[in-house]
């Protein structure tokens, strides 16, 4: 199987229109947040409601500590629409003002809402094009605290999605053992383009197809 000049780096991996600020300490800020294992309190919707009315009315600092509190404390900040609607809302919000405090924020999401956190920053990245967003999506799902909280399934999808096209061939077997809907569509957009020769990327998806539609 050779892999082809033309598709040699994925999308995602694709310069963003404008620079992201993102500040070194990023990684210190959300270590020392309590691990999503150690949130046991239901978070209150009142609190969802004033963030994303803090949003609405561009009070971004009083939006930026609310978001923050919240993810340290609890662990189902994600579990309701309200909350992923909010919550996603913030991370946009920071990066497209370009804000240093975004990064921190979106390896804080990550690293404490359990597999809703890396779910939403794929969702994000898968979604975003070439958004500053999507960007520090990216570099998120690249941190070792945010790929640990990370599902199985999530993770071949963004390794399988970023990975040069040298780099995919051991993942389309994994893609298939491991994978969910997200896999499917990197292995028909990204994986098969990078191959002259499809037939290892056709099976992987037959068999991934059949395994999800055996659950």
């Amino acid at each position: 199987m050779t892999a082809t000049a033309s598709a040699a780096s994925t999308p995602a991996s694709a310069a963003p229109a404008a620079p992201v600020s993102a500040t070194p300490s990023a990684a210190v800020s959300v270590s020392s947040l309590p691990s999503a294992s150690a949130a046991s309190a239901p978070v209150d919707p009142a609190e969802i409601t004033a963030l994303a009315g803090e949003l609405k009315g561009e009070a971004i600092d009083l939006a930026l500590a609310r978001g923050e509190k919240l993810l340290a404390a609890h662990a189902d900040v994600l579990a309701t629409k309200a909350g992923r609607a909010a919550v996603r809302k913030l991370l946009v919000t920071l990066a497209e003002r370009g804000d240093e405090r975004a990064g921190r924020v979106f390896e804080a999401v990550g690293s404490t809402q359990a597999t809703a956190g890396p779910d939403l920053l794929y969702q994000m990245l898968e979604s975003g094009g070439r958004s500053r967003w999507a960007v520090l999506a990216q570099r998120a799902l690249e941190a070792p605290a945010v790929r640990a909280r990370a599902s199985a399934a999530a993770l071949v999808a963004f390794d399988l999605r970023v990975a040069p096209c040298n780099e995919k061939i051991p993942l389309i077997d994994r893609a298939a053992d491991e994978g969910d809907a997200r896999a499917v569509l990197v292995l028909d957009v990204q994986a098969r383009g990078c191959f002259k020769d499809g037939r290892k990327v056709d099976a992987a998806v037959g068999r991934l197809k059949k395994r999800l539609e055996a659950r």
